[in-house]
């Protein structure tokens, strides 16, 4: 990452934040899936669950030594049990931990199209992150379909000083247009409302998870 200008009295215009000027990452890890979704795309039913590890260190080429963790959970249930599942309530839990001299473009972060729809992703980081989201996805009639969803997250420093006085509440709803039914693949439109006025329209494709 090279930054080539910083706007003055911005919070990156100190040397005190660990990536400040840009610098150089790279490191190595290792990933574990176990997937028994019946759609990757816009699941109905069975689980996900992803954890994943990496190390940057500076005898691989990395200016900013650190680690981080991360682990997304997430269950599906088709609330109607019919073949085509009509209701669908998905839920997703996700935890994120760095440790080390992290610069601030790689900490945790929250908001975005994924996680914390209404909130500009970013607006909220440090070096630890939890976050639980839950939808329902209804089905309406042809290829239109609407949805629903909340979620909670906190952004953190040290392992142990989650604040419960300072979680973040989002939510908001949506409309989905089906266009492959072998897929379930869909054009998705979520319009969500954050803390402090935050808003967002995301227009995109695929489930947010």
């Amino acid at each position: 990452i090279d930054i080539s200008e910083r706007a003055d009295g911005m919070e990156t215009d100190t040397s005190e934040i660990p990536g400040f000027d840009g610098g150089k990452v790279s490191g190595i890890g290792l990933v574990y899936k176990w997937d028994s979704r019946d759609y990757v795309i816009a699941p109905t039913s069975g689980h996900y669950i992803e954890a994943r590890f990496e190390t940057n260190q500076s005898w691989m080429g990395s200016e900013y030594s650190f680690n981080r963790f991360f682990l997304d959970a997430r269950k599906y249930m088709d609330l109607t049990k019919e073949k085509e599942g009509k209701t669908v309530l998905a839920l997703q839990c996700a935890l994120q931990t760095t440790n080390g001299d992290v610069p601030f473009r790689e900490m945790s972060l929250m908001g975005g199209m994924y996680m914390m729809r209404g909130i500009y992703e970013g607006r909220y980081r440090d070096n630890n992150m939890l976050t639980f989201q839950a939808e329902v996805r209804q089905h309406l009639f042809w290829r239109i379909g609407m949805t629903g969803f909340v979620s909670t997250s906190n952004v953190y420093n040290n392992q142990d000083g989650f604040d419960f006085n300072l979680i973040k509440v989002a939510g908001g709803g949506g409309f989905r247009l089906a266009f492959n039914k072998d897929d379930k693949a869909s054009l998705r439109a979520d319009y969500g409302f954050g803390p402090e006025g935050n808003s967002g329209l995301y227009l995109t494709y695929g489930e947010a998870f």
